[in-house]
């Protein structure tokens, strides 16, 4: 379960600012935390629909485990953004099974200690 201290901890990382301002950890960030999912978890299916192995910068498929952190309750919500979460979910298996056995197996590394709050964040953006 998703301490609520740490969600409303990264809620900063991304209020305020435009979507494109968004990077690609504070997304993580985001979908760890279950923070802002309604526009977050789209965002992250639309990159791991065209690569299911997309990373943010930490080991490939990283984006996709972010996403498997979200709560139930959302997926439960949103049935057709489950459906395409679980297409991506398929082929990030098959395609792991071409990796060797160590980068297939960084795929279950934790993810807790790769989500820490950058020192310096970006400022927020005002508008869109």
């Amino acid at each position: 379960m998703t301490d609520p201290r740490s969600a409303s901890s990264a809620r900063p990382l991304l209020e305020g600012r435009s979507l494109a301002a968004i990077s690609d950890h504070d997304l993580l960030v985001a979908l760890m935390n279950g923070c802002c999912l309604s526009v977050v978890v789209p965002i992250a299916i639309d990159i791991v629909e065209q690569d299911p192995l997309a990373s943010v910068g930490h080991f490939p498929g990283d984006l996709l485990r972010g996403l498997m952190e979200v709560p139930g309750m959302f997926w439960g919500k949103h049935h057709r953004l489950y459906d395409r979460y679980r297409d991506a979910l398929r082929s990030a298996a098959a395609l792991r099974r071409q990796l060797g056995a160590a980068e297939r197996m960084r795929f279950w590394e934790p993810l807790t200690h790769l989500i820490q709050r950058k020192e310096a964040s970006p400022e927020p953006i005002d508008g869109n």
